[in-house]
């Protein structure tokens, strides 16, 4: 979407959208480097999450997410 460099900007339809889209994808594929260079990009690769949910009754839901073996697993967490 950044890449459409229209943010904000109103649009009339979905269709001027997608064709942004398809426009800035192709630039992309054509040019991997055509993103602004003080853009910064990281891969991040966490072994846990956390997430936390506000709730008006102040029942609010953690849940932690921790990588194993078998992939992720989620435990709910007291608030």
């Amino acid at each position: 979407m950044a890449l459409t460099r229209r943010q904000s900007e109103e649009f009339a339809d979905a269709a001027e959208l997608d064709e942004a889209l398809d426009r800035a994808r192709a630039e992309l594929a054509s040019d991997p480097n055509s993103v602004p260079q003080e853009w910064i990009s990281y891969a991040v690769h966490p072994d846990e999450v956390e997430f936390w949910q506000g709730d008006p009754q102040r029942r609010h839901q953690r849940l932690h997410y921790e990588v194993s073996a078998g992939g992720w697993s989620r435990t709910r967490l007291w608030p």
